[in-house]
């Protein structure tokens, strides 16, 4: 019900004829119950359910970053969903419209950054970007994480691409700076993507699977080993780097073995982890 009223509401305030300062203003007052039903959603257990959902939920979403286009928790949270929804749902089924949403949730979660006078300044001047990454601080922590999420596997997606490769300084910084600010955001995920990372770029060039199964290692240890998508990653990227099939193979069985309900704080990511598993499981013969 509560998902409904909310849904009619945005519904009815996007047809709303109205000033732009009062439409902004009525939006602003709606992200606190956003961030609610995105946190109730999170308690569930059924993805295609979410799945299904997410879609419809990112368009109401862009016709609110519409009406308030400054308000950093909005464009926050909208980067948050394209990133969650490419990840969860569509690396596997459809890469192209995965990199299209990661491409959307970087936009947005740079927009939600600007929102930081001093780092938008900072950009403006000219800095460079990694320059400029100390500016953001703690209250900078989602829009930054969720834009680091959204950038590190769109590079992971257009790995072909010799231009997306000009981000990778870029991706860094912002990766180094959520470290310092917080490496056990969202169960270490941090570490999940330098893991990621440091599978795609050779020893030479500071990477090389040592370091990655090091990260990988640090994920699983902060997580108490209950976020089964580090479990998915170890298997997708640091088992077929080394190629160790029975690697792979095992991570994936354990991710599927796994109760949802051990991430007690979000088990709808568990229940992805495992829709994911069996993709790639599926996948195993194209892989090694």
């Amino acid at each position: 019900m509560k998902w409904v009223v909310l849904t009619v509401s945005l519904s009815g305030l996007l047809l709303f004829n109205a000033s732009c300062s009062i439409k902004a203003a009525a939006v602003n007052a709606l992200v606190p119950s956003m961030y609610d039903m995105i946190e109730t959603s999170y308690q569930g257990k059924d993805s295609a359910t979410v799945g299904e959902a997410l879609p419809t939920f990112i368009v109401l979403m862009e016709g609110m970053v519409g009406m308030s286009p400054k308000n950093q928790e909005l464009l926050a949270l909208a980067g948050q969903l394209n990133a969650f929804y490419a990840m969860g749902f569509m690396e596997q089924q459809d890469p192209k419209r995965a990199i299209r949403l990661y491409e959307r949730g970087v936009e947005l979660g740079m927009e939600a950054l600007k929102r930081n006078k001093k780092f938008r300044n900072s950009l403006a001047r000219g800095d460079k970007f990694r320059e400029a990454t100390p500016y953001l601080k703690k209250d900078d922590l989602l829009p930054a994480f969720w834009t680091l999420m959204a950038w590190a596997l769109l590079l992971q997606l257009k790995l072909d691409d010799p231009k997306a490769l000009f981000d990778l300084p870029k991706v860094t910084a912002l990766l180094n700076r959520v470290m310092e600010l917080d490496d056990t955001y969202f169960f270490g995920a941090p570490h999940l993507l330098q893991g990621a990372l440091y599978t795609i770029l050779p020893a030479m060039a500071g990477g090389g699977p040592d370091k990655a199964q090091a990260e990988f290692g640090k994920l699983f240890a902060i997580s108490g080993d209950r976020f089964m998508l580090g479990h998915v990653y170890y298997a997708q990227n640091y088992a077929t780097l080394i190629k160790d099939k029975a690697l792979f193979e095992s991570e994936l069985q354990l991710v599927l073995d796994t109760p949802s309900e051990v991430l007690t704080e979000m088990p709808i990511a568990n229940e992805m982890a495992k829709d994911l598993a069996r993709k790639l499981l599926a996948k195993k013969d194209e892989l090694f």
